[in-house]
């Protein structure tokens, strides 16, 4: 008698998932002062945290996307703190920030770059390109993950390598989730910002919004 044998590939799913705690991680990094130091998940509990990844250190795209969220933060936009990773080195790390700007480096920062050189962070965090990616393997793609004060992803996106992010979405989103938490049964309508009305959301008080949004 053949025996037949059914070969069946399973998608496994990424361990990366909405209201869930976010993957634990720590690495070397380089901290706005030039110094080295060496970063954890755990110290940004309490705090909000925007944890981003990009693809490399002296290139093109990533620096603009960098000083873009050094400035968000610097200025108080940001509203929780914020952690670059790539797969560069310290070293490289701290060469491309006193690197001036018109050269194309990203100059003083005023937040921390993390060295995942091992790639276990940005393999926890599902944007690793694979080995045999023909133009960017082993680099992070841009992933940006928003985690609250408990350690619980709220929120993330990946691109391709090609886009760059808008740096006010990522704030949009930070203002919308902090706005959530602090008002328990209101949700945030698309492009809600500061200020704007939101939903009650359950049938009869929403009815209040959609009058004034029909």
């Amino acid at each position: 008698m053949n025996a037949w044998l059914l070969f069946i590939t399973i998608g496994v799913a990424s361990g990366v998932k909405v209201r869930t705690p976010a993957p634990e991680w720590e690495g070397s990094a380089v901290l706005p002062d030039g110094s080295f130091s060496t970063l954890k998940s755990s110290d940004y509990l309490g705090k909000w945290l925007v944890l981003f990844f990009y693809p490399a250190d002296f290139t093109f795209v990533c620096p603009t996307e960098i000083r873009a969220y050094s400035e968000s933060y610097a200025s108080g936009a940001m509203n929780a703190e914020v952690v670059g990773v790539s797969t560069d080195g310290k070293f490289t790390h701290l060469a491309w920030t006193e690197t001036k700007r018109e050269d194309g480096g990203v100059g003083k920062l005023d937040i921390p770059l993390v060295a995942d050189v091992t790639k276990s962070i940005s393999i926890a965090y599902d944007v690793l390109a694979e080995s045999d990616d023909p133009e960017h393997p082993g680099e992070a793609m841009r992933g940006t993950y928003i985690i609250d004060p408990a350690g619980v992803l709220r929120a993330y996106t990946v691109h391709d390598e090609p886009l760059g992010r808008s740096v006010e979405e990522t704030v949009r989103a930070v203002n919308a989730l902090q706005y959530a938490d602090e008002h328990a049964g209101e949700g945030c309508p698309a492009n809600w910002a500061p200020g704007k009305d939101t939903i009650k959301a359950n049938p009869a008080d929403s009815k209040e919004f959609f009058k004034a949004w029909a």
